[in-house]
């Protein structure tokens, strides 16, 4: 196997790294959202653009955004009383991960 010399490596590095920006650039172009996304992303959205239902499988089916939200404010979930863990009370695991 041959040595390589300094100037192979660098060119290899110099070259390796414009070729990895080229690509960055082009594929920069199909991956960033358009500007109409981005100002709209940035805006308040009304309650009704949130009634996509979302599949939650097993026996709850297909719940909309905001009957889930109206079901969390109606059932907050449960604080702890003291210690240093204060605030919301972490699920208990059980064996098998449940």
């Amino acid at each position: 196997m041959r040595k390589m010399s300094n100037a192979e490596v660098l060119t290899f590095c110099a070259v390796t790294l414009l070729g990895t920006f080229a690509l960055f650039l082009v594929g920069f172009r199909y991956a960033a959202l358009p500007d109409s996304v981005i100002q709209g992303s940035k805006l308040p959205q009304p309650v009704q653009a949130f009634q996509k239902r979302l599949d939650l499988g097993g026996s709850y089916g297909k719940v909309s955004v905001s009957d889930i939200v109206q079901y969390y404010v109606a059932n907050p979930p449960p604080e702890t009383k003291s210690g240093s863990n204060a605030g919301l009370a972490l699920p208990v695991q059980h064996f098998g991960g449940c």
